[in-house]
């Protein structure tokens, strides 16, 4: 068994500050995107390109969710000393995931190409031809980046997860280069595709040659699947593609609901809120991503001591950064999203309940964050996740009806809702998984400890 405690704090930090650095540059991305495309395309366009993006998302089911479920488990097993079984599980993912994504292109590709997709989504102002590219290639793009995450789970060993962050932040890097050339140049959004498949591409190419390099013993190749083999992932598999499943639902549903309860244009207006509110919960994600790893070795390590104080520390952290950031946004909320639609024609109004109600959502989701990484980090998720599906079923219908009576506040109500759910089905979850006290963990969670931000700012200075 691998001693993991006194290196912990390093490698925590490390990945923090890896996660940190994606989550810049995925708000730089969100804040610059969607000014630069309106001006690019106009209003109309722009429009349209979310539709078809939109299909394409919901194809990251195509890795049955092995490629978090093995990443998690390549790390237990390495933390308990398991290399041998580390290796099959590995082995066994990118077989899985390799035969499922070649399966996904060859069954919706011909689709695309022979059926009158655009019309299905309610594509206006693309031409069919253009919008059947576009499919094609945010599919494979979709399916390059399932790749990438099953190759990532070697980074998982050796205290390497921070790297593998920071070469995946490129593909958010690579996503803005391309859609500042885009906006200079007025490109096509086709263009725009193929310029984000390339960096996608790139990145799995780096990824791979990285892991290799880096962790010789852990072998990328494709072997015979047996029940044996695919047990200890199926199930946490299934569990983390019904995570990816209940969020298409909860970002794309919810989007394409308050397009057919109210308008596109009323769609656009909720897209681009929501993208304003959701970069304070790019900050709480960031916690979850950076402990899910800590988790998966304390735990495997049975270390539950070590375990109860990340618990703690990150659910502390994770609430306090939503709580200030939804400050920040209250005052500066309604600035951005002005800058942000500046270009719009006619102008998009700013919605107060629909981005009040955002904010209350993201202190819920401040509030379980940190608690994320104990059921995902040792594959023992199955049951949130199927709890996180339903829950974000409920919330899509609940969008619609609510829009239908409320207007944009009742999407605001229903990311609201999703929120508050989760709250309550993962905090016992991870509590006892972890074997903690709720009475402990909230005190916990509500006390901001500024001693201790300050001696960890004062060491790294």
């Amino acid at each position: 068994m691998r001693l993991i405690g006194t290196s912990v704090g390093g490698r925590l930090g490390r990945t923090f500050a890896a996660h940190g650095f994606s989550q810049v540059v995925n708000i730089i991305s969100q804040v610059l995107t969607v000014p630069l495309l309106l001006r690019a395309w106009g209003t109309l366009v722009y429009q349209d390109w979310l539709l078809v993006i939109a299909l394409p998302s919901f194809f990251t089911l195509a890795d049955l969710g092995f490629g978090l479920a093995v990443g998690s488990e390549v790390g237990r097993l390495w933390a308990a000393d398991r290399l041998e079984e580390a290796n099959t599980v590995y082995q066994t993912g990118i077989t899985v995931i390799l035969l499922s994504c070649t399966l996904c292109a060859m069954i919706f590709i011909p689709i695309f190409v022979l059926g009158p997709v655009g019309h299905w989504l309610g594509v206006k102002n693309l031409d069919p031809g253009l919008t059947t590219q576009l499919l094609i290639v945010f599919t494979l793009q979709v399916l390059c980046n399932q790749m990438t995450g099953v190759l990532r789970s070697s980074f998982r060993t050796q205290g390497l997860q921070s790297l593998s962050v920071m070469i995946t932040s490129f593909n958010g890097f690579g996503t803005l280069l391309a859609v500042i050339v885009t906006a200079v140049f007025h490109a096509t959004p086709l263009f725009l595709a193929v310029s984000m498949l390339a960096v996608y591409l790139a990145v799995l190419i780096v990824i791979s040659v990285e892991g290799r390099r880096r962790v010789a013993w852990l072998k990328p190749k494709l072997i015979p699947l047996t029940m044996d083999r695919l047990r200890p992932i199926f199930g946490p598999g299934m569990g983390m593609n019904m995570i990816t499943l209940g969020q298409g639902l909860s970002i794309q549903g919810t989007f394409l609901a308050v397009c057919s309860a109210i308008s596109p244009r009323a769609g656009l207006i909720y897209n681009t809120t929501r993208t304003v509110a959701r970069a304070g919960m790019q900050l709480t994600n960031m916690v979850s991503y950076s402990v899910n790893s800590e988790f998966s070795t304390a735990l495997g390590a049975s270390d539950f001591a070590l375990a109860k104080r990340l618990h703690h520390r990150m659910s502390q952290v994770s609430f306090w950064m939503a709580a200030m950031a939804a400050l920040g946004l209250a005052i500066f909320g309604k600035p951005i999203f002005l800058l942000y639609t500046r270009n719009a024609h006619p102008r998009l109004p700013f919605d107060w309940p629909l981005f009040g109600l955002m904010l209350l959502g993201l202190l819920a989701n401040g509030a379980y964050s940190g608690s994320m990484g104990a059921p995902t980090g040792v594959n023992k998720h199955l049951k949130m996740s199927i709890y996180y599906c339903i829950a974000s079923a409920i919330s899509v219908v609940s969008c619609w009806i609510a829009c239908k009576y409320m207007g944009l506040a009742g999407a605001g109500f229903a990311v609201f809702e999703l929120e508050a759910l989760m709250l309550v089905i993962v905090v016992p979850i991870a509590i006892k998984i972890i074997h903690d006290d709720p009475k402990e963990w909230a005190r916990a969670m509500l006390r901001p400890d500024f001693k201790w931000l300050l001696r960890r700012l004062l060491k790294r200075a």
